[in-house]
């Protein structure tokens, strides 16, 4: 089970006089195991707290990176208006990321970033939540579900030491932002002649190669998505690149069970909201699936071509970009006012 610990206090007091009145007060505290020390703190796997003062009514779930991230007014706009706005009206504000913890960590510490209420990192292969102390607790109970049907050291093998890979597209190395998480193998292949459809495929049928030979079976999701960069521009993340290449692919293969959209069904259920008491918030086709069923949804402004591919009638192209759009999109699905 989730939690391996659950107490209840409840006081309740009345008193009498020509009319007689009761209140009734709740506090319910909910952990789990301890999870590793990190940057000499201890992060416990989870603690929730709530009651009738604490209650979700509403939920923006958001990319960072070039969405929230990126624009420095924009940011600085969109804290001032959710605390002063949304928080105090029982809003709860979700980070659904690429980035990692420790990178989201490094990430917060750069920019102005108010702290959020959950934590989706690793493509969706981490959650945390924060409390109102500012500390964060890993939900323990998320990588349970993770581990059925995935063994990351298979995928790795078969993806790393296949020679038809090789041939196709050189050798393949693991970006040291997926290394220790044993639900996530991130790679980058240079651009080349071939097409994305291909590669996937390429990639689908290596890792799939076993599965019906008495060997593991592995049942996963694959984000590729394309960076594009001038040459001899220095990019983080793409010192391995060939130097006449203009881009590359960024792969993600994670369990089936995970990604940013079962991510963030699962915290939806933690907040008790369905998806029409929730914004989701992104620019990229890595943050495709957050919008597969959320009937409100804003691509902000600078939202590149691969997500809009997927965009519904009901979801909203903004014109603002990065925070400004989200902040459009909170007006627009009437979570925020609009002379806000």
């Amino acid at each position: 089970t989730l939690f391996t610990m659950l107490s209840a206090l409840v006081d309740v007091s009345s008193s009498s006089s020509s009319s007689s009145s009761s209140s009734s007060s709740s506090l319910l505290t909910c952990l789990t195991s301890s999870s590793p020390s990190l940057h000499g703190k201890s992060y416990v796997s989870l603690r929730l707290r709530g009651g009738k003062d604490d209650v979700a009514r509403f939920a923006l779930i958001a990319d960072m990176d070039d969405t929230l991230v990126g624009d420095e007014p924009s940011l600085s706009s969109f804290n001032t208006l959710w605390e002063r706005s949304c928080r105090t009206s029982g809003g709860k504000l979700v980070f659904n990321t690429g980035r990692s913890f420790e990178d989201y960590l490094v990430l917060k510490e750069k920019w102005n970033i108010i702290t959020p209420d959950f934590f989706i990192g690793a493509c969706g292969t981490q959650i945390y939540s924060c409390d109102s102390d500012g500390n964060y607790h890993e939900i323990e109970g998320w990588k349970q579900t993770l581990d059925r049907d995935w063994d990351k050291t298979v995928v790795q093998q078969r993806v790393m030491g296949s020679e038809r890979l090789r041939r196709c597209y050189g050798s393949i190395k693991e970006k040291r932002e997926s290394m220790g998480n044993p639900f996530l193998f991130s790679f980058k292949i240079p651009q080349a002649d071939f097409t994305v459809d291909q590669l996937r495929e390429d990639l689908r049928r290596e890792i799939e190669t076993d599965n019906a030979q008495h060997q593991p079976r592995i049942a996963f999701l694959m984000n590729i998505a394309s960076v594009s960069y001038h040459v001899n521009t220095t990019v983080s993340g793409l010192d391995d690149v060939p130097a006449n290449t203009t881009g590359c692919f960024f792969v993600d293969v994670l369990p089936k069970s995970a990604g940013k959209g079962n991510a963030q069904k699962h915290v939806m259920k933690l907040l008790n909201l369905s998806p029409s008491e929730c914004l989701v918030a992104g620019d990229s086709g890595n943050d495709a699936s957050m919008f597969e069923d959320a009937p409100h949804g804003v691509m902000v402004g600078n939202a590149k071509e691969e997500l809009l591919a997927v965009k519904r009638q009901e979801h909203l192209h903004a014109t603002g970009r990065h925070a400004f759009g989200v902040l459009e999109g909170l007006k627009h699905y009437g979570f925020l006012p609009e002379d806000s």
